[in-house]
């Protein structure tokens, strides 16, 4: 999983392979992007027309969710460009840890609460 390349780059102490964190960062970019694309379409249009409303929340919830995750995504990458992560390789790796730890709590909240809803609609 990217999760745990990118975790592998950021475990050393100093900055090694810039050419191989850029490559995973513009994958994550493209998952991400991809990822939001699909919710959009195949899920939350789904939910959205549940006649339930509390379905409808739950999807409401985890979609105004993901649109601030994305927001923090998008700041971390204008935030750590090449040379502010050299600069600053410490700083970089604290800030990317604590994006990979609230991507994969969004992924396991998708897994436990939002995708099981799909099988009732």
């Amino acid at each position: 999983m990217i999760s745990g390349e990118l975790r592998a780059i950021i475990d050393a102490p100093v900055l090694g392979d810039g050419d191989g964190l850029a490559r995973l960062r513009g994958r994550l970019a493209r998952i991400i992007t991809g990822h939001l694309a699909v919710e959009d379409v195949h899920i939350y249009a789904r939910l959205f027309a549940d006649p339930r409303p509390e379905v409808q929340a739950i999807a409401r919830r985890f979609k105004d969710e993901m649109r601030f995750l994305h927001g923090a995504f998008e700041a971390h990458v204008l935030r750590w460009t090449a040379d502010a992560l050299a600069d600053d390789w410490p700083g970089y790796v604290a800030a990317l840890s604590t994006l990979l730890d609230a991507i994969g709590t969004r992924i396991r909240c998708e897994e436990e609460e939002l995708y099981p809803l799909l099988g009732d609609t």
